[in-house]
């Protein structure tokens, strides 16, 4: 698994916030196919059949879980219906996720130079909507330069190959929890189908007599 892969996996995982959950997934008749392990869909969190918090230490609070879930389901291609959007292919490091600073809209590129080679974020908004002037332009150079700097800051060597650790105990950690909380709902079933059993046994004689 990729390192964004496995941190994505982290990140949408309810035990990175301290949680035992069961029910994130569950099968889709529409989706399987004979002898074939696929056919399961997500389940929305409200819907989760056990969400216990706190069951275990974790590494964020359950708010900021939650929190970190709205901004995943934010990061998809769809301004128009409200979402903030995913970056896109480009030479520019925002293209995609660009917010106009003025208007809080989104910001498009557009390319300057002899061989059109230096983006520039753009608010071209009113004019496409109301035939009036740019809201603004600002070129991206100066603003992805400043947007790395941060970012490097933030994600210094040392730092990443612990958080890559932390993800890999994290995930040890979660999956060993699961098997221990299957084991308990098997034994729960076990011991409910047994006291069936055993209330059908007992019953059966109090009939006869009555017979």
């Amino acid at each position: 698994m990729c390192h964004s892969a496995r941190v994505l996996s982290i990140l949408q995982n309810p035990a990175y916030a301290g949680a035992y959950v069961y029910g994130r997934r569950q099968k889709d008749p529409s989706r399987c196919q004979s002898g074939s392990l696929t056919g399961t869909v997500k389940v929305a969190i409200a819907d989760w059949a056990v969400c216990l918090r706190a069951a275990h230490p974790g590494y964020i609070s359950w708010e900021e879980f939650m929190a970190n879930q709205r901004r995943l389901a934010d990061n998809v291609a769809h301004f128009e219906a409200g979402h903030a959007g995913v970056p896109r292919k480009g030479a520019a490091l925002l293209q995609g996720i660009a917010i106009c600073g003025r208007c809080g809209r989104r910001m498009s590129m557009r390319y300057t130079g002899p061989n059109a080679d230096y983006p520039v974020y753009c608010c071209r908004s009113d004019r496409d909507q109301e035939g009036s002037a740019l809201c603004q332009e600002v070129r991206a150079l100066a603003v992805d330069a400043l947007v790395q700097r941060v970012v490097l800051d933030a994600l210094l060597p040392d730092q990443i190959e612990i958080a890559l650790a932390a993800a890999s105990q994290l995930e040890q950690d979660s999956r060993q929890l699961e098997r221990q909380w299957a084991l308990r709902v098997e034994r729960a079933r076990y011991e409910a189908e047994r006291a069936r059993r055993q209330y059908d046994a007992a019953r059966e004689p109090s009939r006869g007599a009555l017979t």
